[in-house]
């Protein structure tokens, strides 16, 4: 079973915390606050940070995710899977939790009550709130710790985390615990975060993937800002995992708002889940057109014979996330010309149907830009004399991307 879920939290930060405790310390490194660790000292008053490790041994676990991206180390991310109703809390680097219900993220940020005063050896009072360990196993959460950690591409990372088997003791019968702790590995990929930001006063959102039960290639996760045309109209060959942060976004369909978008696109993802956002290539050698269809979404006619590599990058409608720029991206981009006849003529979903069952037929209806400079040549005005175009195909196989086999390239039939 695979899942992807966004994370992210935002909040500021005005000064570096320090807090010297004794005990177990794996409340507070679990929900560490949102600033970069600095150090861990009194190593020799703290249990073992990591479990069935020697404090040596732990300290050197640890040191294997910081030497990778040492600016986000133990920083705190939650993410919810609605469907299971479960919510997980992310230490990157160190440990996740998932729990059996909906939690805010008010109480997840709370430290669990694991360790205790530096002085008294008392459960408090602390500079910072924190919950109790509760003594019902179903309310405890299922715990995972840093496994492995490896470098991707030089500008990311994915983290991998081992559920740890606790003591015998009372465990939690109910049904919906047993598939969360039936959960064995979690895997989490992210980029790295700026080397420089342990010096601002300003923490921004941290944006990871993360992968249940790894049985699929690792799929591309990336946040953008403005227009997110250019992007989905080319979308990796990749299943669709999810659409996040749209109050960032334009809509997705001109004309629309963002809750009509979201509802368009779902009317074809209902059809045929696994096609949604793919894209295809055609050619039209008598006109010298060239076609790329995005199912579901969006269908571009070029009037000149453009090669797939061209065309599988995507137009740079969007803007990065942090800073509202053209780049970079992980990705290759082409910028959308100025030249109205090297624009493509473009259509967006009008209509999906169902046929026999096995197969669909989408209808894409041509979009009327603003008015402004228009190509005035005689083959781009053929193109623009199309008005509605129509798609059929065979529904894609709900276990494709699930068996990880390589995508395959298919051409439209005219």
């Amino acid at each position: 079973m695979e899942r992807i879920f966004s994370l992210g939290i935002f909040r500021h930060t005005r000064s570096m915390p320090m807090f010297d405790i004794r005990g177990d310390p794996y409340g507070i490194l679990a929900a560490h606050p949102l600033a970069p660790l600095l150090s861990l000292h009194h190593l020799d008053y703290l249990e073992p940070i990591f479990p069935n490790q020697t404090q040596i041994d732990s300290a050197k676990s640890l040191m294997r995710a910081y030497r990778l991206d040492p600016s986000r180390i133990l920083q705190q991310s939650f993410c919810y899977d609605l469907k299971r109703k479960w919510s997980v809390s992310i230490a990157w680097g160190y440990s996740i939790q998932i729990y059996t219900s909906l939690l805010t993220a008010r109480f997840l940020e709370r430290p669990l009550l694991t360790f205790k005063t530096w002085r008294s050896w008392n459960n408090g009072p602390f500079t910072f709130n924190t919950r109790p360990l509760s003594s019902d196993p179903c309310d405890q959460p299922v715990t995972y710790f840093l496994n492995e950690a490896v470098e991707v591409a030089k500008s990311g990372t994915v983290t991998t985390y081992k559920k740890f088997a606790a003591k015998q003791g009372n465990s939690c019968g109910r049904a919906d615990y047993a598939r969360a702790t039936a959960v064995r590995r979690i895997r989490v990929s992210s980029l790295k975060m700026d080397q420089s930001i342990g010096e601002r006063t300003c923490f921004v959102r941290l944006t990871e993937s993360l992968l249940i039960s790894s049985n699929v290639p690792h799929y591309g996760h990336f946040d953008i800002r403005g227009d997110p045309y250019g992007i989905l109209a080319a979308h990796p060959l990749a299943p669709l995992l999810s659409l996040h942060h749209l109050d960032y976004l334009e809509p997705i369909f001109p004309n629309q708002t963002q809750i009509d978008s979201a509802k368009s696109l779902m009317r074809a993802y209902r059809l045929d889940p696994s096609r949604i956002l793919q894209q295809s290539f055609c050619y039209d050698l008598k006109r010298k057109w060239s076609v790329s269809i995005a199912w579901g979404y969006s269908i571009q006619i070029y009037t000149s014979l453009l090669t797939a590599r061209f065309l599988e990058r995507p137009l740079l409608t969007f803007k990065t996330w942090r800073s509202w720029n053209n780049g970079p991206f992980t990705f290759n981009t082409r910028p959308l010309s100025s030249d109205p006849c090297d624009q493509p003529v473009t259509y967006f979903l009008n209509e999906a149907v169902e046929v026999a069952k096995s197969g669909t037929v989408t209808t894409y209806k041509k979009f009327a830009a603003k008015q402004g400079n228009s190509c005035g040549r005689a083959d781009y005005a053929r193109a623009t004399a199309v008005r509605r175009i129509r798609v059929s195909s065979l529904k894609m196989d709900p276990e494709y991307w699930r068996k990880g086999r390589p995508p395959k390239m298919k051409d439209v039939p005219n």
